[in-house]
């Protein structure tokens, strides 16, 4: 039962985030920066990166003026995983069995992009 509500619990986790975005940042010769990351590890970097282009247009669209693409890089969401093991062993007053979990955690989807606007 206790796996079971933690299982759930987890799973409710990974997908009620939120995706962040640093915002345009300026890093010289009229160029912006753009980096953002997904609340999940079940994005893909592809959606991030039109993500992050809509927000690049959109600044761009403040100063009257469209974003020209510079470069742009994505690396899609990873899914952790769990591996665990059981067995037994003999200790005088010990519990007769064991049970060993270890925890990877996945890795959200990401992008970067650099533009300006023009």
């Amino acid at each position: 039962m206790k796996t079971l509500f933690l299982v759930s619990a987890v799973s409710f986790w990974i997908l009620a985030g939120c995706a962040t975005n640093s915002g345009p940042v300026p890093i010289g010769n009229g160029a912006y920066e753009i980096t953002g990351s997904s609340a999940t590890a079940l994005s893909s970097g592809g959606s991030q990166k039109i993500k992050l282009l809509k927000t690049a247009n959109e600044y761009c669209a403040q100063q009257g003026k469209q974003a020209s693409l510079v470069s742009a890089e994505s690396s899609d969401g990873r899914v952790g995983s769990a591996a665990s093991a059981n067995g037994s062993a003999y200790a005088p007053g010990a519990p007769a069995t064991y049970h060993a979990q270890a925890v990877h955690p996945g890795t959200a989807a990401n992008a970067d992009v650099i533009f300006r606007c023009e």
